[in-house]
C-alpha cells in the first residue's frame, strides 16, 4: 500500500479495525458492491449480530479517511 493513500476499506476489519491487508484477514464479504473485511471468527460473529451498525461504521470511516486525505491529513500506518 502506498503511504500517501488512505487505507482501503477492505484492508481493515470492519469490527475491530485490525489490518487485514495482504490476505491477513479471516474472510471478506461482498455486500451491495462493497467488500467487508473481517479479521477473525470472533469479529465475524460480532458483525453477524448487527451488520448494519458495522457497515455504517465502515462508511463513516471511509468518509473521514477521504476527507483527511484530501486535506493532506492522512495518517500512514
Amino acid at each position: 500500500m502506498n503511504p500517501d493513500e488512505p487505507p482501503r476499506s477492505d484492508e481493515i476489519c470492519v469490527v475491530c479495525g485490525k489490518d487485514t491487508a495482504g490476505g491477513r484477514g479471516f474472510m471478506a464479504l461482498h455486500l451491495a458492491g462493497r467488500l467487508i473485511a473481517l479479521c477473525c471468527p470472533q469479529c465475524q460473529k460480532v458483525y453477524q449480530e448487527n451488520p448494519s451498525h458495522h457497515t455504517l461504521r465502515q462508511q463513516t470511516r471511509e468518509s473521514i479517511s477521504d476527507i483527511e486525505h484530501k486535506l493532506g491529513w492522512h495518517n500512514p500506518k
